[in-house]
């Protein structure tokens, strides 16, 4: 067996033990905290969010049309086909808290595995085991930095976007900065007045002051790469919509819409609806062409603010601004 056939077989099995189906399960012989634990690094796993936020958006289409039509009942089909799809992933988390809470783990500390679980007989050892430090060294700085930074970055984004907005791709990484604190610890100890503290604090500010400039540079490069589109006020969108069509049509502030924290976006839901054919073919060429495979009925907020990307883009380069 080829080593791509050997690593298939490794991910096919992996996968029939990561699913519920061949485990004998009794819920009742785990704690409820267990399973709470586990449900909630489930509601934090970005494929998961993404699966309901698609689901509550099919939703929302839904309680816009009239009851009873065709259009509604094919939804309902959609919303089961995913809430089935939900379900399933959270029983599955559920019944692998329950299978692995039996497991149990020897825990040592790094410096005692490094002593007593380490061959240093085989050739070459002692140079891994070096890179290994050295590497190990890296995370206890860089973990301590990212901590820092995602802490800013909160707070960056509810001075932006306010209460109106909840952010939760930051949750995992701060799980995972809570584990590496034992690498942190191992390297600076728990008296910041010992040598080996003072030696890290000492190197830790010039990390961070090089870093930042030269992240700061790279920033700036590439803003200039990928530079955002200017803002726009309502009465320019509108401007905006009636230039891509040509002045075909006179659209006015009707299809100007708002976001709960006060943005501004074309409402191409309500758009679309009283487009010309040949209105509507120009808008599918053009989204088309961009590469945009966003649908009105799968995703219709982000729709919505893909058609506004491309009517305000084209605008741009209408008027010639930079």
């Amino acid at each position: 067996m080829g080593k791509s056939k050997k690593q298939q077989e490794a991910k096919r099995i992996d996968a029939i033990y990561a699913q519920p189906t061949i485990y004998y399960i009794n819920f009742k012989d785990v704690p409820l905290e267990k399973y709470t634990e586990s449900l909630d690094l489930l509601f934090r796993d970005p494929d998961f969010n993404e699966l309901m936020t698609r689901r509550n958006n099919l939703a929302k289409v839904a309680s816009r049309l009239k009851q009873g039509s065709s259009e509604i009942q094919n939804l309902v089909k959609q919303i089961q086909k995913r809430d089935l799809e939900l379900a399933y992933t959270m029983y599955s988390s559920v019944v692998l808290a329950n299978v692995r809470f039996n497991v149990t783990f020897d825990f040592f500390s790094f410096g005692t595995l490094l002593r007593y679980f380490v061959d240093y007989s085989q050739d070459g050892m002692q140079e891994k085991v070096d890179t290994l430090s050295l590497n190990l060294d890296k995370v206890a700085f860089l973990s301590d930095m990212l901590e820092c930074v995602v802490k800013d970055v909160r707070s960056n984004m509810y001075a932006v976007f306010g209460n109106t907005t909840e952010f939760h791709q930051f949750d995992g990484v701060i799980k995972m900065i809570q584990q590496l604190r034992g690498f942190y610890q191992s390297v600076i100890g728990k008296d910041d007045n010992t040598p080996k503290a003072q030696l890290y604090f000492e190197y830790s500010d010039s990390i961070d002051d090089y870093l930042s400039k030269r992240l700061t540079t790279y920033s700036k490069k590439l803003r200039k790469l990928t530079p955002m589109l200017p803002v726009y006020t309502a009465e320019q969108m509108v401007e905006a919509i009636n230039l891509f069509f040509y002045n075909e049509t006179h659209f006015d502030k009707e299809f100007i819409k708002h976001t709960e924290s006060g943005g501004t976006y074309i409402d191409a839901l309500s758009l679309v609806k009283v487009l010309s054919p040949s209105q509507t073919e120009r808008l599918d060429k053009v989204m088309k062409e961009a590469g945009c495979t966003v649908t009105a009925d799968k995703d219709p907020a982000n729709y919505c603010f893909r058609v506004t990307d491309i009517i305000l883009l084209y605008y741009h380069r209408s008027k010639g601004k930079k």
